[in-house]
């Protein structure tokens, strides 16, 4: 013991010309740590003080990223440049989340040009509190400054040497452990199934970030490889076990009709029927549910995932769910697809796409292509008389476009994107017509005024289609690309109990469909393919889509979105069906990113 005490001693006497040394190093690691602490605290997935592991996982994350002061003699400030960049790291995940619910996928840093016209988004999405990421880093940055830089003695290679060599063994047997024993059954990242896969800031808060970086590095590059014949076996039984009755419920044959889909962003469901102060909110919307041969589903489960509104148009257009990780429209925008534009081309149709945003926004010039659509009909083809935001104002989109549509060769399939109901659904003043009770929330107001606004362009496009003739010669589809992103549940649950709105779902609407009726079951985006399928007559297509028409007798009203969470009345479900619904998404995730098809 007493040779214990002289080692420890020895140890301090040595140490103590290099406290500065030391307390520099600790206050990165404090720094470093405190950037992962306020970013789950933010979100509500604190650090679980429960699991200690947990805890010391984040700690061990903090001294990977102080690593490099061993590398440096001198010039420590470099340390300042890793913390700066963290801290860049967690802001921008931070807006990615309030919008997205998850992190932002690696190679998404380099899509900077997916920018263009989300200004006012992005800076909406900021709060006070992000402010308090890089408070550390400037005051470490003053304090290098002003008295770190003269008092850190350099240390030898030896010192630095051993040094770290005891940082990287205690990193090493914290986070090894960690990644390559399974402690719970979810926890490692060699296995299929982990939290990571369903939820990565939860196994970020749990794990620490290292293994949730190991886990989205091992995605990307995983998501890149060749599927294996284990693999295909699985997609294949998944396929032959979901094969379903497409009888056609439509008298039109295909060819007849024009059909024109109408994706209408963050349009949910509640506002349709309902009322403000005895305004109707989409009044348009309700008469045409009145007034034409309609078939409504109102509860239609969003299913995008890290592509958001790109994701809407790989589920609507090829009946696929999207990867679990990164944006279809950008890493895997150039796989083959059977889609509905493809089938529809085989009838002789004309297929176009039109948008009044940029055609670099989700990719779209390379996506739409892939999806089988002949052009991409972007704002630069528009007169720009009213542009705002991101794009041309829904209202000047929609008439010009009926106009485009007017002098389309029929018959044709025009895939419409809307902008103007985009978060953060700010509107120009003169464009506000909805009176909001006071205590209405703030971005719910926004949300409803947004498509409020929304629905009268609607209202006006559907009357410019059947002044022109072209209602009556077409099928229109209206849906909504995903739920309104802006929710604040705790905030909005006075009206969500009024409306029934405590769950986001979406419409799906088809006029002239030759198809009156309301189909009130819950159903998933990724059923709307198979169901269009049926309504046009095109069972005959060799792709059916993971979905399931709503007019096959064994359709479950059942549905699971991107997290896992499942919605309408699993008891009457049984357990295989359940089940055999729930891993479409594992068997999508490998046909995408395995690029399935056009392996064959």
């Amino acid at each position: 013991m007493r040779t214990f005490f002289l080692r420890c001693k020895f140890f301090l006497q040595n140490s103590l010309p290099y406290r500065y040394n030391i307390l520099f190093f600790l206050l990165f690691t404090a720094a470093f740590y405190y950037n992962f602490w306020l970013f789950l605290d933010i979100v509500e997935q604190p650090i679980s003080t429960d699991i200690p592991s947990s805890v010391f996982l984040h700690i061990a994350t903090s001294l990977i990223l102080v690593l490099p002061y061993f590398l440096m003699r001198r010039h420590k400030e470099i340390l300042l440049v890793v913390l700066f960049l963290l801290n860049f790291y967690c802001i921008s995940n931070l807006l990615y989340y309030r919008t997205y619910f998850t992190l932002l996928p690696f190679d998404s840093f380099t899509m900077v040009n997916n920018l263009n016209g989300l200004g006012d988004s992005i800076l909406g999405s900021f709060r006070k509190v992000d402010w308090f990421f890089p408070i550390p880093s400037v005051l470490l940055l003053l304090s290098y400054l002003f008295f770190f830089r003269k008092s850190i003695i350099p240390e030898s290679i030896r010192l630095r040497a051993i040094s770290g060599a005891v940082v990287l063994a205690a990193i090493v047997i914290t986070i090894g452990y960690n990644l390559f024993k399974d402690r719970n059954q979810v926890s490692n990242l060699l296995s299929e199934e982990n939290e990571f896969r369903y939820d990565l800031v939860e196994g970020a808060s749990t794990y620490g970030f290292f293994h949730c970086w190991v886990y989205q590095a091992k995605s990307l590059l995983h998501e890149q490889a060749q599927m294996t014949a284990a693999e295909k076996r699985i997609v294949e039984k998944w396929l032959k076990d979901n094969k379903k009755d497409m009888s056609p419920v439509t008298v039109h044959e295909a060819g007849s009709k024009n059909v024109i889909i109408l994706i209408v962003e963050s349009l949910e469901s509640f506002p349709i029927g309902n009322s403000l102060n005895g305004t109707e909110i989409t009044p348009n919307l309700n008469r045409l549910l009145k007034e034409e041969s309609c078939l409504y589903a109102p509860h239609v489960v969003p299913q995008v995932n890290g592509g958001h509104s790109s994701d809407a148009q790989l589920i609507f257009n090829a009946g696929m769910l999207p990867p679990r990780t990164g944006a279809a429209c950008f890493r895997y925008a150039r796989n083959s697809y059977f889609t509905l534009a493809k089938a529809l081309k085989e009838k002789g149709y004309n297929t176009h796409t039109m948008l009044g945003g940029n055609a670099s926004f989700w990719n779209q010039g390379v996506l739409t292509r892939q999806l089988g659509y002949d052009d991409l009909i972007a704002v630069d083809q528009y007169n720009c008389d009213e542009y705002y935001e991101m794009g041309l104002t829904d209202s000047t989109f929609l008439a010009q476009s009926v106009e485009k549509l007017k002098a389309f060769k029929q018959p044709f399939m025009a895939q419409m994107i809307t902008l103007s109901s985009h978060d953060p659904y700010k509107l120009p003043n003169d464009r506000i017509y909805l009176k909001v009770p006071s205590n209405c929330p703030a971005d719910m107001a926004a949300y409803l005024n947004a498509i409020h606004y929304v629905d009268q362009c609607i209202g006006r496009f559907v009357d410019g289609l059947r002044s022109n003739g072209l209602l009556s010669k077409s099928v229109l589809i209206i849906t909504g690309d995903h739920d309104c992103t802006k929710r604040q549940p705790a905030q909005w649950r006075v009206y969500a109990k009024r409306w029934n709105a405590e769950t986001a779902l979406t419409p799906f609407i088809v006029v002239n469909g030759n198809r009156q009726q309301t189909y009130a079951p819950v159903m998933g985006q990724i059923d709307i393919y198979p169901s269009l399928i049926s309504i046009l007559g095109l069972q005959k297509y060799q792709w059916h889509g993971l979905g399931t028409s709503i007019f096959a007798p064994e359709k479950t009203p059942f549905a699971v979105n991107a997290r896992m969470h499942e919605f309408g009345v699993a008891q009457i479900a049984a357990s295989n069906v359940r089940e055999h619904i729930k891993s479409a998404w594992n068997v999508s995730d490998l046909m995408v990113t395995r690029d399935y098809f056009g392996k064959q």
